[in-house]
């Protein structure tokens, strides 16, 4: 299975609670690209106003909730990554803490 740059490998989830921490990352990434989208006003063609009503926005709303979580599930810009590696070190740091107290 071919990967791409910033896509979590399988060295990255070892176990279930890392599949769960790598499943929570990518999520957040989706969310963080969709509000980007919404802030550039993507998917929005040149003209449109609101005189068109709400199904415009709805489906919009839809198709960069999608768009944006086949970018992050694709590897996205290596936010979910970087978030994961991030929880890891601190987790392995409070278990280095836990381990030479109890010494």
């Amino acid at each position: 299975m071919p990967t791409f740059p910033g896509q979590l490998d399988a060295d990255q989830v070892k176990n279930a609670k890392d599949a769960k921490l790598a499943s929570s990352a990518q999520k957040f990434e989706g969310m963080f690209i969709q509000q980007m989208f919404k802030d550039l006003n993507f998917g929005s063609a040149p003209g449109d106003d609101e005189s068109t009503g709400g199904a415009n926005d709805t489906i919009r709303s839809m198709g960069n909730e999608a768009f944006a979580d086949a970018i992050a599930k694709a590897g996205g810009f290596g936010v979910a990554k970087q978030v994961v590696r991030q929880v890891q070190a601190q987790h392995d740091l409070s278990e280095t803490k836990q381990h030479s107290t109890k010494v």
